[in-house]
């Protein structure tokens, strides 16, 4: 079919970090600098930079868990995923 998109998927790692980091730099930081980082143990605090460092971090240590979504070379779009320790401030209530 011609014109369809075809998406890939890759794990967030900090061979794809540089591919997360342009995506999430050209949506301003994500909701103006959060970075992802808000349901980590650390939650928000501190400045843009600051939340950069910290997801950076979690991607170089392996603690962190994200699909991105890569149309050709190019991520345009993401989900995170973890445990309850990995993401203790998700709102992910039992049933």
């Amino acid at each position: 079919m011609t014109g369809t998109p075809s998406y890939d998927t890759r794990l967030l790692t900090p061979e794809t970090w540089s591919d997360f980091a342009a995506l999430v730099e050209a949506n301003n930081g994500v909701w103006g600098g959060c970075w992802c980082i808000g349901f980590h143990p650390e939650g928000l605090g501190g400045t843009a930079a600051d939340h950069r460092a910290a997801k950076e971090r979690h991607t170089r240590e392996g603690t962190v868990h994200q699909v991105l979504v890569y149309d050709g070379d190019r991520a345009v779009g993401w989900c995170q995923f973890g445990t309850p320790a990995e993401l203790p401030r998700i709102k992910n209530v039992a049933a």
